[in-house]
């Protein structure tokens, strides 16, 4: 039994220490995830998307609003962090930031 629990440390230990294993594994879970939306994708049909309440249906002038009010918000967050970060640098306490 005890060489059993260190035959499956030994690997976990290997497989943690590889760079590689965690994008792996994102990837081989990214495959899945497709493949099992493409999947509930062809079971649900068209009628029974316009019933569901969570599913965007105000077409293309709505998507377009949609989309030109998210881009304006991050662009406002952008400039409001971008004048944050000038402030701190012109400061006296960003001077001994800058210094170093």
């Amino acid at each position: 039994m005890t060489t059993v629990r260190s035959i499956v440390s030994i690997i976990r230990e290997r497989l943690t220490e590889s760079y590689w294993f965690l994008p792996a594994l994102m990837a081989v879970g990214a495959i899945a995830l497709a493949l099992g939306m493409l999947h509930v994708d062809e079971a649900v049909k068209q009628h029974q998307i316009r019933r569901l309440a969570l599913v965007y249906s105000g077409g293309s002038d709505g998507a377009r609003a949609v989309l030109s009010a998210i881009a304006t918000s991050m662009m406002s967050v952008a400039g409001t962090v971008f004048s944050i970060a000038i402030t701190t640098w012109r400061s006296p306490l960003g001077s001994s930031v800058r210094a170093c």
